[in-house]
């Protein structure tokens, strides 16, 4: 236990993501996380259980080296582990992991799995050639016309390299796109065309259904994809803003062996090491789960695992540095809520829970991120609740509830 505590976790990301991060370590190490975020935004400023370090500059590969070895000056820890909240965050450690003082980790798998996994285009063909759920898809190379052969409209549409999709804006830019023609698609995408991303984009069927046909499942694998551990978490309600399409808002624990069984076929094959994340959804004209991509990091909602006390950071500490090759096998089964919405907006939109959400209530087992009685700061506080009265303002503009 003295070499788990021995460990200084550097968390790049600040998002709910990079906060969760940060807090599961801080509850399991003797160090102070340490955040490193571009624009330090509330969730993450003012925290008294990580220290944030606002850095503009970290999508610059040289200069965020040039901060962790500053970092790797200045910390006593004997291990120093790196990980990240967000998938550009991913490559960057990938990029500079051979450049790291020894006694940094990177916990991820090398560059070229993690591509394979990650590029929505390939990812789609592991699916295919194994004979996964999966919806159907073509790519869109930049400037071409929009597939139409082979699917359906409307379609979804998602840029397959996320990196670089991050780096481009255009007016009407989502993280993922739904279009009802081909027309409104190749208006779009010749958009972000113009705007100077060039990669592709993956156009698939659109799986109808609202948010609660969504799963997120977390798996933890050791090296050569064995999974040992797997949480999954039935979506309630996911964000709807443009930038924030799809993130999930709320989830209540369950399990589902089949879930879990074809995303193990995936990491297997893969041979995968470390955490990754599936975004699931179920097609409520078959009730055939589809896997719609895979996350190569701990998914933004992560908090809840630790809410059922599957605290993530305990895995990488005990693989990656006391070495035990065999961790027991755990499948979440307790059953909790994650929220990042207030209750009452939460009920609002998902009136066939409320006796189920209501429950949970009374029994103590709902978990927030954004809440946390170790934080001192009255103005990390004052964020926690600001945050949580705007969901009303921000679901009233962007998902407005159904009128019955």
């Amino acid at each position: 236990m003295t070499q788990l505590r021995d460990v200084q976790a550097v968390v790049l990301g600040g998002d709910i993501g990079a906060y969760s991060i940060a807090r599961a370590f801080s509850e399991v190490t003797r160090h102070r996380p340490i955040v490193i975020s571009a624009f330090g935004g509330g969730v993450v400023r003012h925290s008294t259980i990580a220290d944030l370090v606002v850095a503009p500059d970290m999508e610059d590969l040289d200069a965020l080296h040039a901060r962790l070895l500053v970092l790797d000056r200045q910390v006593e820890a004997g291990h120093v582990i790196a990980v990240a909240s967000a998938d550009w965050n991913v490559e960057a450690l990938l990029a500079l992991r051979d450049r790291l003082p020894e006694r940094w980790i990177v916990p991820y798998p090398d560059a070229a799995t993690v591509h394979r996994a990650t590029d929505k285009a390939s990812f789609s063909q592991l699916c295919e050639d194994l004979g996964i759920a999966h919806p159907a898809s073509r790519v869109r190379a930049p400037k071409e016309p929009v597939p139409i052969e082979g699917l359906t409209y409307p379609v979804v549409a998602k840029a397959c390299d996320t990196s670089a999709y991050h780096a481009v804006e255009f007016a009407g830019k989502k993280k993922v796109f739904t279009f009802e023609t081909p027309s409104e698609a190749h208006e779009m995408l010749s958009r972000a065309d113009a705007a100077g991303y060039r990669g592709e984009f993956l156009i698939q069927d659109y799986v109808p259904g609202p948010d609660s046909q969504m799963r997120v499942l977390n798996v933890y694998c050791q090296k050569g994809g064995r999974v040992v551990f797997a949480g999954l978490g039935r979506v309630l309600l996911e964000e709807h803003t443009p930038s924030a399409i799809g993130n999930s808002a709320a989830i209540i624990t369950e399990a589902d062996q089949d879930i879990i069984e074809q995303a193990s076929r995936i990491v297997a094959e893969l041979g995968w090491h470390g955490f990754a994340c599936f975004d699931v959804k179920v097609d409520p004209r078959t009730g055939e789960a589809k896997i719609l991509e895979l996350n190569a990091r701990l998914g933004r909602a992560h908090h809840y695992l630790t809410a059922v006390g599957a605290n993530p950071a305990e895995y990488y500490l005990r693989d990656w540095v006391e070495g035990d090759q065999n961790i027991e096998s755990h499948v979440v089964e307790r059953e909790s809520l994650y929220t990042v919405v207030p209750i009452s907006l939460l009920l609002a939109y998902t009136p066939g829970e409320r006796s189920r959400i209501l429950r949970l209530v009374a029994r103590g087992r709902v978990a927030s991120p954004l809440f946390n009685r170790r934080e001192r700061h009255p103005k990390r506080w004052a964020y926690a609740l600001a945050a949580y009265a705007n969901q009303f303002r921000k679901f009233a503009r962007h998902h407005p509830p159904r009128r019955t």
